[in-house]
C-alpha cells in the first residue's frame, strides 16, 4: 500500500470520525465530486469552483456574519491559507446570510473580511442555490476535497477540538504532515460525539444570539445530561450564564470545560508531532443578531 493511498485513507477515516456526513450535508457525501457552482465575490467578480480548485486541496465553507464561530473559523483559515496557500491550498468561503437578500448584507460580509485581513475567495450566495444543493445543515459547516474536487472529509460546526482537527485534515491533504496509521485514528471513534448532542449545542448557541438565555439553559442541560463529556456544551453553558449574570455557575461550567478540553487537544496534536497554536478566544455577540436564513438548522 502506497504512502498516498495511507494518507487519503486516514484522512477520509478522519472524517467519518469527527462528523456523520449525513448530519452535516444533507445532499453531499464523502466520496462524491463537488458540485459546479459560479458565485460573485464581495468586490463582484465572477468566479466558477473549476477555476478556483486548489492544485492539491480545496476547503469549500458555508458561513454567516450572525455566527460567531463562522467569523473565528474564517481567522483560523486565513492563519493557515497564509502558511500554505502556496503549496496547492484553495480556500473559498461562501456566505450564506439569508433566505432573502438585504442591501445591508454585502456591507457586513466586506466588514467582516477586511476585519479578518481575509486574502482567499469569499463569495456571495444571495438565494442560498448553494447552500441548499449542498445540504448545509448547521453554520458554519466546510468541506475538504482532493487536488480532483472528490470530498474527503465534511465538518458540521466549529467545536474547539475542530481547530486542530481541521488543520490537521488539510495539512495531511497537502503531504505537509504525515499521517498516523489508520488502527490509531480508528480509536478516536471513542470520541465521536452523538449528532442529536451537537445540534443541541448549536440550538442553545442560537437561542443566546436571539435573547432567549432561560430557553438556551434548559437545551444545554439537556445536551449535556445526553451526553456530559462534550467539552463544547460547556462553552455555550457558560456563555449562556454570564448574560444572564450567574457567574458561580459560569465558572464552574469554565473548570469542567478545562477538565475535559486538556487531555483531547494534547491527544489531537500529538498525531501531527508538534504543538498547535489555539484559536482566538470567543468575540462578544452582536448587539442586534440579525435573522439566519430560513433552512438554517
Amino acid at each position: 500500500m502506497n504512502h498516498r493511498f495511507l494518507t487519503l485513507a486516514w484522512v477520509v477515516l478522519l472524517g467519518a470520525v469527527l462528523v456523520t456526513p449525513a448530519t452535516a450535508f444533507k445532499r453531499t457525501a464523502v466520496g462524491e465530486d463537488l458540485k459546479a457552482f459560479h458565485l460573485d465575490t464581495v468586490a463582484g467578480n465572477s468566479l466558477s469552483l473549476s477555476a478556483s480548485r486548489g492544485e492539491k486541496a480545496t476547503l469549500v465553507v458555508f458561513w454567516a456574519t450572525w455566527n460567531l464561530r463562522s467569523t473565528q473559523l474564517l481567522g483560523d483559515l486565513q492563519q493557515l491559507y497564509a502558511e500554505h496557500g502556496g503549496s496547492g491550498l484553495q480556500i473559498l468561503a461562501i456566505n450564506a446570510e439569508h433566505a432573502e437578500w438585504q442591501a445591508e448584507t454585502l456591507q457586513r460580509v466586506a466588514e467582516t473580511v477586511a476585519a479578518e485581513g481575509l486574502t482567499y475567495p469569499v463569495l456571495i450566495d444571495r438565494d442560498l442555490t448553494v447552500y441548499n444543493e449542498y445540504g448545509v445543515v448547521a453554520m458554519p459547516s466546510a468541506l475538504l476535497a482532493d487536488g480532483g474536487g472528490k470530498i474527503l472529509v465534511l465538518q458540521e460546526g466549529y467545536p474547539t477540538a475542530a481547530r486542530l482537527e481541521l488543520r490537521d485534515q488539510v495539512l495531511i491533504a497537502l503531504g505537509v504532515l504525515e499521517a498516523p496509521p489508520v488502527e490509531e485514528v480508528a480509536t478516536n471513534r471513542e470520541r465521536l460525539t452523538d449528532p442529536k448532542v451537537r445540534r443541541k449545542v448549536e440550538m442553545g448557541r442560537l437561542l443566546l444570539q436571539r435573547r432567549r438565555p432561560s430557553r438556551a439553559v434548559k437545551v444545554l442541560e439537556e445536551a449535556i445530561a445526553d451526553d456530559p463529556t462534550y467539552a463544547e456544551s460547556y462553552r455555550v453553558l457558560a456563555e449562556v450564564l454570564d448574560a444572564l449574570e450567574r457567574g458561580t455557575e459560569a465558572e464552574a461550567a469554565r473548570a469542567r470545560l478545562a477538565e475535559l478540553e486538556q487531555p483531547l487537544e494534547t491527544a489531537v496534536a500529538a498525531p501531527g508531532g508538534g504543538e498547535t497554536a489555539p484559536g482566538p478566544a470567543p468575540r462578544e455577540p452582536l448587539a442586534t443578531p440579525p435573522t439566519p436564513p430560513k433552512t438554517a438548522r
